[in-house]
């Protein structure tokens, strides 16, 4: 069992010499066969090397902006190592890929060096909103409005009444009502807010431009254009000029013809007919003055 043992141990060893390009040895102990496996292993493990690969960030107007070191595992001299961005390396923080990037192969044992190029990455807008509406005591709605800004910063936003939002028209801030009117909301979020409002009283009517037959709070006295039949408010008395009587013509056709009969000149005929009335007429006048005098 002895020399079988030896043997094999020997056959090993030798095996593992002729491996690392030492001369085969007959080993009959086991401490000496221990020894020189451990050398072995040592002359193969200083042939292990590891990829490396230096990768630069630039932009497109040629400026670095970072830069990173990376190295593959452990590799035999006859491999290669294929380093990938993503997996082995990444981009800057606030930088983003322009184009793709190719993957870099580099031997064992060697070093290689790529640009990547990049760019800023572009600002997200971020808005602040705030929603206000509009209640009365009574709690009804009678309006609503949105104020929003993309403002950056940090804190707070304030919206102010009169400058970011206004009031619904015809209505103001409710009396004896304490409320806030600057509004503040944390940047990038949204908020709503209730404001509690009373009709404005102060301000009148105007005419409403679709009805106008209503008449103008503010001139009461001006004739509505589109109803001529409204007497004159300069001369009461005196009909609105424009009312003239359009009874299809026939007060200014009786007009007219009047005027006609007046200015047609009078023939032979109506001059005698004339004549022999104003004859009869003195001598009825001469015989009544006869018949009063035998009287007498």
């Amino acid at each position: 069992m002895k020399k079988r043992f030896v043997a094999k141990q020997v056959g090993v060893l030798s095996l593992t010499a002729v491996l690392a390009g030492m001369p085969a040895v007959n080993v009959l102990a086991e401490d000496v066969y221990q020894e020189k496996v451990g050398e072995v292993q040592t002359e193969a493990e200083k042939a292990l090397l590891r990829a490396a690969l230096n990768v630069s960030f630039v932009t497109e107007y040629g400026e670095n902006v970072g830069n990173t070191y990376v190295e593959s595992d452990l590799l035999w001299p006859w491999d290669s190592y294929t380093f990938k961005l993503g997996t082995d390396y990444n981009l800057p923080k606030g930088w983003e890929l322009v184009g793709t990037a190719e993957d870099k192969t580099v031997k064992c044992g060697e070093t290689a060096s790529v640009e990547i190029l990049v760019k800023p990455v572009a600002a997200e807008t971020v808005t602040t909103r705030a929603t206000i509406n509009f209640k009365t005591i009574y709690g009804e709605e009678v309006g609503k409005t949105v104020a929003e800004t993309t403002a950056t910063g940090e804190g707070d936003w304030t919206f102010m009444l009169g400058t970011d939002y206004q009031l619904p028209e015809g209505w103001q801030l409710a009396a004896g009502v304490d409320q806030v009117t600057n509004i503040q909301v944390p940047f990038g979020a949204t908020a709503g807010h209730t404001m509690i409002v009373e009709k404005n009283t102060e301000t009148p009517d105007k005419p409403d431009p679709e009805n106008p037959e209503k008449p103008d709070p503010e001139n009461p006295e001006k004739p509505n254009p589109e109803n001529p039949e409204k007497p004159n408010p300069e001369n009461p008395e005196k009909p609105n000029q424009d009312n003239t009587n359009n009874d299809d013509g026939k007060t200014q056709d009786k007009d007219k013809k009047t005027e006609n009969k007046a200015k047609t000149p009078k023939t032979g005929d109506d001059l005698q007919a004339a004549g022999t009335f104003s004859i009869l007429g003195a001598g009825a006048l001469a015989a009544i003055a006869a018949l009063l005098k035998k009287r007498k």
